[in-house]
C-alpha cells in the first residue's frame, strides 16, 4: 500500500511540473508575442509620426515660397516674418493647433497637430533658400518628431528660349529656324542687330505638350536645346536637327546627345489689365506722314488698335476688344521710344512692326486670358517679344522675329524664324519662383 501511494504521488507530481512547463513556455510565447506586437505597433506609429513630421515641414515650405512670391526681396518683414540679422524667420501650427481657433499658444498645443520653424536665406535678387523643420508628436508623449527640409528656389526670367509654349508646338514649314544672339554684345551681333554669321545656339524650343505629337520640330533646325514635358517626344522630320552651332553648321541632322531635355517644369502666371483707366489714343501729323495714332509717353486704353500707329515715346497700351491690322496699316516705334500693349481681344492680327530699336523689350506684347490667338503677317523681320500664355501664336510667311515667344501654342510657317536675344535674361521680368532643389539635410 505504501508503494503504490508514493507512485501515486510522484505521478501527480510529474503532471504538475509538465503543467508548469507547459503553462511557463505559452506564457513566455505570449509575452514575446505580445512585445513583438507591441513593438511593431510602436514602429507603424513612428513610421506615421515621421511622415506626418514631412507634411508638416512641407507646410511651412508652401508658407516660404508664398511669402517669397509675394514679398521677395522688399517686404519680407510682414505677416509675421521676422529677421534675425542673417534670415527672415517664422514659426506656426499646421491649421489652428487644436486650439479652438487662430493663435500660437505653443504650451497650450494638442499633440495630435504639428508646427513648423521656417526660414528663408537671401542669396541672390532672384533666388533663396529655405529650410523649414516640421515637428508632430509620438501618441501618448510629450515628445515631438521633427524632419527638415532644405529646398533652393529660383525666379526665372519671363523670356529663357526661342519659344516656350504650354500644349504643342508646330514647326513644319519650309526652312523654320531658331537659333540666337545678343544685341548687347559685340561679338554676338552687328550694331545690335542679328548677324547670321554670328549665330549661337541659345535658341531653345520648349514646349510641356499635351495631346497627339505636341513638339513637331519636321524640317526645321533648332539652334539649341529641345525642352519637353516628361513623357514627350520631339518629333523630327528627315532633314530636321536640334542641336549645338557645331551640329548644325557640320549638316547633321536628328537630335545631338544630350540636347533633348525630358524634365521640364515652368509656371505660366496670368496677365492682368495693366490699369482701368487711360488715355485714349489720337490721331496726329509727325513731319509729312499722317497716323490713325500717335503714342507718346504715357498709358493709354482703347477699345481697338488698327491703322498706322506711331510710337514716339514710352507708352503703354490697353486694347480691350479689338486688335486688327489691314494691309498695309502697321506699328512704327521711333529710336528711343517703347511700347507695351496689353491685349484683351480674342483674336489679335498684326501687320509690319516697324521696331527702330535693337532692344527687344522695347516692343512687348502682353497676352490677358481672354487673347486667343496672336499672329503677326506681312512682316519681313521685327524686334520684340511676346508674352501671351493663353494664346496661339502664329509667325507667318518669310517673318523673322528677334526677341522670344511664350504661348500656349506656336505655329512658325513658310520660312518663319525666330532669332532669341539673350538680353532678354537680364530684364527684371520674371515668372515667379519655382523649387530648383530638395534635399534632407
Amino acid at each position: 500500500m505504501r508503494t503504490s501511494l508514493i507512485f501515486r504521488r510522484r505521478a501527480r507530481g510529474g503532471i504538475l511540473f509538465a503543467t508548469l512547463i507547459t503553462t511557463a513556455i505559452i506564457g513566455l510565447a505570449l509575452a514575446a508575442y505580445l512585445t513583438l506586437t507591441a513593438n511593431q505597433n510602436q514602429l507603424i506609429v513612428r513610421s506615421q509620426v515621421w511622415n506626418s513630421a514631412l507634411a508638416v515641414a512641407e507646410a511651412g515650405v508652401e508658407e516660404a515660397m508664398t511669402h517669397g512670391n509675394l514679398n521677395y526681396l522688399t517686404n519680407m518683414v510682414s505677416n509675421d516674418w521676422s529677421f534675425d540679422g542673417t534670415k527672415y524667420v517664422k514659426a506656426n501650427v499646421v491649421g489652428d493647433g487644436g486650439l479652438g481657433g487662430p493663435g500660437k499658444r505653443w504650451g497650450q498645443l494638442r499633440q495630435e497637430y504639428g508646427h513648423f520653424g521656417v526660414s528663408i536665406a537671401s542669396n541672390t535678387p532672384y533666388s533663396f533658400t529655405v529650410l523649414s523643420t516640421g515637428y508632430y508628436a509620438m501618441p501618448g508623449s510629450g515628445l515631438f518628431v521633427n524632419r527638415a527640409v532644405r529646398i533652393g528656389a529660383s525666379n526665372m526670367p519671363l523670356f529663357t528660349a526661342s519659344i516656350v509654349l504650354i500644349d504643342k508646338l508646330d514647326m513644319n514649314g519650309n526652312n523654320v529656324l531658331t537659333d540666337s544672339f545678343d544685341s548687347t554684345d559685340a561679338n554676338k551681333s552687328t550694331l545690335g542687330k542679328y548677324d547670321p554669321l554670328k549665330a549661337g545656339d541659345k535658341g531653345d524650343v520648349a514646349c510641356l505638350g499635351a495631346g497627339k505629337d505636341p513638339y513637331g520640330v519636321g524640317n526645321a533646325n533648332i539652334w539649341g536645346h529641345a525642352y519637353t514635358g516628361p513623357g514627350v517626344t520631339p518629333n523630327v522630320g528627315p532633314n530636321g536637327a536640334v542641336g549645338s552651332a557645331d551640329w548644325q553648321r557640320g549638316g547633321n541632322i536628328g537630335i545631338e546627345p544630350d540636347w533633348w531635355v525630358p524634365d521640364l517644369n515652368m509656371s505660366f502666371p496670368k496677365v492682368k489689365a495693366p490699369f482701368n483707366a487711360g488715355l485714349p489714343p489720337v490721331p496726329g501729323i509727325v513731319g509729312t506722314n499722317t497716323y490713325d495714332y500717335v503714342l507718346g509717353s504715357g498709358n493709354y486704353m482703347s477699345t481697338t488698335l488698327d491703322g498706322n500707329t506711331l510710337v514716339t515715346g514710352n507708352a503703354v497700351l490697353y486694347v480691350t476688344k479689338s486688335l486688327q491690322f489691314g494691309t498695309g496699316e502697321k506699328i512704327t516705334i521711333q529710336p528711343g521710344a517703347s511700347l507695351k500693349i496689353y491685349c484683351g481681344a480674342t483674336d489679335a492680327v498684326f501687320g509690319p512692326i516697324d521696331n527702330r530699336n535693337t532692344d527687344p523689350s522695347t516692343f512687348m506684347y502682353f497676352g490677358l486670358p481672354s487673347n486667343s490667338s496672336m499672329q503677326v503677317q506681312g512682316q519681313a523681320s521685327w524686334i520684340g517679344c511676346v508674352y501671351a500664355p493663353q494664346s496661339q501664336f502664329i509667325l507667318n510667311g518669310n517673318g523673322a522675329m528677334c526677341g522670344s515667344v511664350v504661348a500656349r501654342r506656336g505655329k512658325l510657317n513658310g520660312n518663319a524664324a525666330i532669332h532669341y536675344d539673350e538680353s532678354l535674361n537680364k530684364l527684371p521680368y520674371r515668372r515667379g519662383f519655382v523649387l530648383t532643389s530638395w534635399d534632407e539635410p
